[in-house]
């Protein structure tokens, strides 16, 4: 059976973004989700870099496990513009249905 999640992102202020957000993934069928123990580890000024991304993750399930366990971001798409954003566990609101 497949869960289906909807995303929502909220701003600065926690107030819920009125766009349309679908998780980005890449071209080898993996999501990035990125480490902040690893960009510390690794001394990284950007968080984005590859080195400091979690090798892997090929399932919306599996990086929504690292988004609730804390110290991860994601990269989300934008639907309607294609704009990609990283979004710290905070930030975004996951649903299951």
């Amino acid at each position: 059976m497949a869960v289906n999640y909807i995303i929502y992102a909220l701003g600065m202020k926690g107030q819920v973004i009125d766009k349309v957000f679908v998780p980005y993934r890449e071209q080898d069928g993996t999501f990035p989700i990125f480490s902040e123990d690893l960009q510390r580890k690794n001394g990284s000024d950007k968080i984005e870099k590859a080195e400091n991304k979690v090798p892997s993750v090929t399932e919306v399930s599996e990086a929504v496990k690292y988004i609730r366990h804390g110290g991860y971001r994601w990269r989300l798409k934008e639907y309607e513009t294609g704009q990609v954003n990283i979004f710290k566990p905070e930030h975004i609101v996951i649903r299951e249905l």
